[in-house]
């Protein structure tokens, strides 16, 4: 059961507990609906799991979840580009990479939207991805941290054949969002990606390799997810809604090594970047919020836009299952 059909299940989880939401302390005016869809997301996948809604500092939050024992992290709230937030926010930035490194160190997997702006992560006042004041790619932070696990999205569409098929999302042009992924500027390229199959360049003049954004991907169209909100029905979706839903197919994973006699998943990144199968491989599609703007796009095998792709859950459970 575990394996056919996640969105049926109803599992009592005893230590695979979930953090949900990290954040700047968003207003509840601003903040409710983005924390409102994650519930529902990981409700849906994991009924029985606890799920324990932090708000406040980043870093705190960060820091207090993994002092509170959770193992799985989901964040939708972002801070902006990595380069922005180094350069202006030295600080945060240098007390954040620490408690993500720490929370790794434990064990904690930390999800993160590789956010909603395409390649430019750049949106204008209607949530539109546009291009970006530099004309430059851009990836978001911090999901560009090696330590984290950066989700992207895709959708679906009818092919020429009238079938269904999985892309990149990108609704820029019909003034909605697209996936976020490209090149970081700050982080070097980790060990993990560390093979010519996953190294990629900016698609900046500058053509520099680093760490590659975002890793994995999942379902991420406003009109893939529908969720209740303030009493009523409404579509939604974005990187916002794909990352609660790799978060809560983690807590699954951790939930099944627990009753295998294993202890919870290690090395995330390094399990996945070795498989061979477990994805859908995503091939079309790109990130751009305009034709000329610089991004990137899908193709066989690894790529900027969706990563190593979106999960087969038939064959991607078992795999982290019984991955040492």
């Amino acid at each position: 059961m575990l394996l056919q059909n996640l969105n049926r299940l109803g599992v009592q989880f005893d230590d695979a507990n979930l953090l949900h939401k990290t954040a700047g302390a968003p207003p509840v005016s601003s903040g409710f609906g983005e924390t409102q869809e994650d519930v529902e997301v990981v409700a849906s996948v994991c009924p029985g799991a606890t799920i324990t809604v932090y708000t406040g500092d980043y870093v705190d939050i960060v820091t207090s979840a993994t002092k509170d024992g959770n193992l799985v992290i989901t964040s939708s709230w972002t801070w902006g580009n990595d380069y922005d937030a180094k350069e202006s926010a030295p600080d945060f930035f240098k007390d954040l990479n620490l408690a993500i490194k720490e929370a790794a160190k434990k064990g904690v997997i930390l999800c993160c939207a590789a956010g909603d702006g395409s390649s430019s992560n750049c949106r204008n006042s209607s949530s539109a991805a546009v291009p970006a004041p530099d004309w430059r790619a851009h990836v978001n932070y911090p999901s560009s941290h090696p330590k984290v696990l950066a989700v992207g999205g895709t959708m679906k569409i009818l092919n020429d054949l009238k079938q269904a098929e999985e892309v990149v999302w990108n609704n820029s042009n019909i003034q909605q969002g697209a996936t976020g992924g490209g090149v970081s500027p700050v982080f070097q390229v980790p060990s993990y990606q560390q093979s010519p199959e996953f190294e990629i360049q900016s698609a900046n003049p500058d053509g520099r390799i680093g760490r590659v954004i975002p890793d994995v991907a999942a379902f991420a169209a406003y009109d893939d997810y529908v969720l209740e909100e303030y009493g009523r029905r409404q579509l939604n979706g974005g990187t916002s809604a794909a990352t609660p839903l790799w978060a809560s197919l983690l807590v699954l994973v951790n939930q099944a090594r627990h009753e295998a006699g294993k202890g919870p998943i290690k090395d995330l990144h390094k399990v996945l970047y070795s498989l061979s199968s477990g994805f859908h491989d995503i091939v079309r599609g790109n990130n751009r919020p305009q034709p000329n703007y610089p991004g990137y796009d899908a193709k066989p095998g690894f790529d900027a836009c969706t990563g190593l792709g979106s999960p087969i859950a038939p064959l991607l459970v078992p795999a982290l299952v019984v991955a040492d």
